[in-house]
């Protein structure tokens, strides 16, 4: 097996998967195998081979000008199709979690400074409210059964696996220094008072996706060996963290472990729970695994239109005639009903959206949209400093400003704003040399463990 492009004319039959939505001519395997002419004596010619059209409209071919084409023009291809060579992203999935950041920062940002005693207008949808924690959760576990197929596929499973590790734990860590009551150890470890070690052993939204992730990267080997049992396995747990949420919280209410259970019950004041929120990111990872199975066979048309019928049969159990105690209505299942139905819309109307706009601008608009969702870590990151306040800093909050809802609105606006390119910068330097926000984060760790007051 070689790599690159063979001369024409050698003799040889080409068989690359630059075409492919998981590969890239800088991945492709060729195999040089002799053309069967080759025993007649005859020089053979470049064949075309007809294939099915994809979801795109165009056919794969595969001929030596088409790879060599392929290997100039796949990078805008990708571009196109919503790919990138180096970090095989899908685009509709950022478009989606762009979506989330923007209305976790609106969200946010009204809680934070709007005066109550001015009313939100009537059509306000809130019915939206609390959705961009599943939309986080959702798509962590979407992605990660993508490339996990790809790992599979070139047999990578322990290397995708050590990188999700190594993910999840950055995640886990990140959510916890951001709860630090001061950015010093030695104040933390001496000074903290007990509600402040309550704020610390929190379970909230990264907490939550890094442990969710961690207990699906668990599952991996059985991805490859027996695909059933693994779905068979997320399946169970999708539907026992959603299912059982009322009965466990109910359970754990007055244990006195409130530290050891804070992942798994909303004490010690944890927004984002695994009971249930684990469910979501299951969820995401068994909707990923669909999505690679409906596209390998190019129905994806049949994906989009069974996530809408899904949704719609989810969205019909906020019916259903259940009534639970109003300590554990958070954790009543049809909440994940109604949010599932509009996480699966909401990621319909993604798909559609990255496949009917064209032109320039168009474009453009969908690469500063999904830059949102890409770079969602490092914006979440900076809004929360901005708006709520941090161990090194003072947030909007703090400062007990509070505003008319429409001049609130404007400040999150002014928000996203600010944290997408302090986010861009991040990605910048990132991209010149990894190093710089790596020397960064190791002087702020530093100084954590250093600073005596």
């Amino acid at each position: 097996m070689v790599q690159g492009c063979p001369v024409p004319g050698s003799g040889y039959r080409i068989r690359c998967p630059a075409f492919g939505l998981d590969e890239g001519c800088g991945e492709s395997r060729i195999s040089l195998a002799p053309h069967p002419s080759m025993a007649e004596g005859r020089i053979p010619t470049p064949v075309r081979h007809r294939a099915p059209k994809t979801e795109l409209g165009y056919r794969k071919t595969r001929t030596l000008g088409m790879h060599r084409a392929s290997c100039i023009l796949h990078p805008f291809l990708n571009r196109a199709i919503g790919m990138s060579e180096t970090s095989r992203r899908l685009l509709f999935v950022d478009l989606l979690k762009g979506l989330g950041t923007l209305w976790m920062i609106h969200r946010h940002t009204l809680d934070a400074v709007w005066d109550r005693a001015t009313p939100l207008p009537a059509g306000y949808p809130s019915s939206l409210i609390g959705m961009a924690a599943p939309i986080f959760l959702a798509m962590a576990g979407f992605v990660y059964t993508w490339l996990l197929e790809s790992a599979v596929q070139q047999g990578q499973v322990g290397r995708r696996v050590r990188r999700a590790v190594l993910r999840c734990g950055q995640v886990i860590a990140v959510g916890y220094l951001l709860q630090l009551p001061y950015w010093s150890l030695r104040k933390v470890l001496f000074e903290a008072r007990a509600e402040e070690w309550d704020r610390l052993a929190q379970t909230n939204v990264l907490q939550s996706i890094g442990y969710s992730l961690f207990l699906l990267v668990l599952t991996s080997p059985l991805y490859g060996w027996r695909r059933w049992l693994w779905r068979g396995l997320i399946l169970a747990g999708t539907v026992l963290s959603v299912g059982m949420a009322p009965w466990i919280w109910a359970w754990t209410a007055d244990t006195p472990w409130g530290y050891l259970l804070s992942g798994v019950r909303p004490k010690p004041g944890s927004l984002f729970p695994l009971v249930p929120y684990a469910g979501y990111l299951f969820f995401g990872a068994l909707l990923g695994d669909a999505f690679r199975a409906f596209d390998r066979r190019g129905r994806e048309a049949s994906f989009l239109v069974g996530s809408v019928v899904l949704g719609a049969g989810l969205f019909a159990l906020r019916w259903l005639p259940l009534q639970w105690p109003p300590a554990v209505q958070d954790a009543d299942p049809r909440v994940f009903g109604h949010k599932g139905a509009l996480l699966l819309w909401g990621m319909v109307l993604c798909r559609l959206i990255e496949r009917a706009v064209r032109g320039r601008l168009g474009q453009a608009v969908l690469q500063a949209w999904a830059f949102l969702g890409e770079e969602v870590l490092v914006i979440y990151v900076f809004h929360l400093m901005l708006v709520y306040g941090s161990p090194l800093n003072h947030g909007f909050r703090q400062y007990g400003v509070t505003f008319p809802w429409t001049t609130a609105v404007g400040l999150g606006f002014l928000v996203t704003a600010v944290s997408g390119i302090l986010a861009w910068l991040w990605a910048t330097a990132r991209k010149f040399n990894r190093w710089i926000p790596r020397a960064v984060i190791g002087y702020g760790l530093l100084t954590l463990v250093l600073r005596p007051w």
